[in-house]
């Protein structure tokens, strides 16, 4: 049996000195923290670039009327309120096709609702009432 011992002037193979692990120890700490205070940091340094952009462009705010979706003529018709200007949209999502919701027109009536009609879509306002149907918008009466 051979009980000899490798020489002092070469350590194992993975073995590191204590100078290599005291200076491992030191970066991975540094490291660490940089990379604590980033995840702290990079929320509000994100909301600062984002936050004006979207504010100043106002229209990428969409906000859909659920309460007065109907089901008229095969389709899914929804209100869609756009931008801090109040646009209104008209869009309907097709049941047969199952595709993405499309912009049938554009309603310049305030806080339209919509009623199924037999032969007709009614979209009221307030102060307007008008009616929808395979051959367009028709024309606002005033209530």
């Amino acid at each position: 049996m051979d009980t000899s011992e490798t020489p002092a002037s070469q350590p194992p193979d993975g073995y590191l000195s204590e100078q290599g692990k005291q200076r491992f120890t030191i970066t991975a700490g540094i490291l660490g923290a940089v990379f604590f205070m980033a995840q702290i940091a990079l929320p509000y340094v994100l909301m600062l670039i984002a936050m004006p952009t979207m504010i100043l462009k106002g229209d990428i705010f969409k906000q859909l009327n659920v309460d007065s979706m109907v089901f008229w003529n095969d389709s899914i018709w929804f209100i869609e309120e756009a931008g801090k200007n109040m646009n209104y949209n008209l869009k309907r999502i097709k049941l047969r096709e199952f595709g993405a919701p499309e912009t049938v027109c554009k309603l310049s009536l305030e806080k339209p609702s919509l009623l199924a009609g037999k032969d007709a879509l009614w979209i009221i306002s307030p102060h307007y009432v008008t009616q929808y149907t395979d051959r367009g918008l028709g024309k606002a009466t005033r209530t």
